[in-house]
This record gives C-alpha cells, structure tokens and sequence, in this order.
C-alpha cells in the first residue's frame, strides 16, 4: 500500500495509541497505583484551545494534539521514499507542577524510546477496521523530542514531539485508468 485516505488520523492515532499503552503500563491510568499519589490521568485526542475551557479542566489530563503536517518531501531522486512531518503536542494538567513534570518526563522517555518495549520506530495503523493493522511499509520515526513548561499556567507542562512518516509514493500510470489527461503528451 502507498497511500492511505486521511493519514493524518491515522498517525493520530498510532501515537496516541502508543503512549496511551506505555502511560498506562507505568501505572499512571490505574486508581492507587499512579507516581506519587497523583490524580490518574485521563488521555484525549486534543487540548481545549478556549481559555475558558482551559480553566475548568481537572487535574489529571493528557492531551496528545496533532500540530500542522508538512507537504511530502521527496527522499530519493527519482525515487518513491517521501517523509512528512508531523507535530505532536503532549499537554501535561496535573495537581503540581511535580507530578505534571514526572508525567511529561515519561511521554518524553517513552517517545525516545528509553521505557521497556518502548522505541524511537513505531508501525503505523489503519483504525478503519474494527481491528487495526499495521500498514505495510509505512513507518513513523520520533525525534525532536523537547519538554517545556506551559507559559503562564500551574501544573501544566508539554512534551513536543516530531514524528516522521515515511513511506513510497509510487508514480500513477493515468493511461491505464482512461483520465483525459492520458492524452496529454
């Protein structure tokens, strides 16, 4: 396969995914067993960007938001590898500061490949079947890896991460399809 519809969600959700499982395995979603007596954390897909919304949210938040994607950029001349980029953000809400720098501290190992079973290379999934499967020959690579504080907000910190999809685009043989532009020489 070299191409799949709406790829963006796809990546979405193969790292939210990821993280989601490792968070969980170092106890961070399970009552009584979280770092340092912190609330358990709730994942989501994004962060509110209202500031209202942003006020009401309760300590014990993990939002995985997708930042704006690169065009493909060709990786070979002449050849089908392409790369695109894609911007994640980890917002970090926690009860302290403390807790919301452990939290972000382990998104950061775990997207660097530094927690057990963890790794810096993740398969890409397609979640349009009721189970998903790893696309053939697609594969993101996580780099850029920075932690930071949220500026002007307690207990808020975020992990930033670029995760690189590569895959080939092979070149479409439009005079097999019978497009007009089959006569366009």
């Amino acid at each position: 396969m070299t191409y799949l519809r709406h790829a963006s969600r796809h990546v979405h959700e193969t790292v939210l995914k990821h993280v989601e499982y490792h968070i969980g395995a170092l106890g961070w979603t399970t009552p009584g067993s979280t770092p340092f007596a912190a609330p358990v954390v709730e994942i989501q897909g994004s962060m509110p960007e209202e500031h209202e919304e942003i006020k009401r949210l309760q300590p014990g938040r993990l939002a995985v938001t997708l930042g704006p994607v690169t065009d493909p950029m060709p990786q070979e001349m002449g050849g089908p590898l392409v790369a695109v980029e894609y911007p994640f953000f980890f917002d970090c809400f926690m009860d302290t500061d403390a807790t919301a720098t452990a939290l972000a501290d382990d998104v950061r190992d775990i997207l660097l490949g530094r927690q057990a079973h963890t790794s810096t290379y993740l398969k890409v999934f397609d979640f349009t079947t009721a189970t998903p499967v790893a696309i053939s020959g697609w594969m993101l690579e996580i780099d850029d890896v920075v932690r930071t504080k949220a500026v002007g907000w307690k207990n808020w910190q975020i992990t930033k991460a670029t995760a690189t999809l590569y895959y080939n685009e092979d070149d479409v043989d439009h005079s097999s399809l019978g497009y007009p532009s089959a006569t366009w020489a």
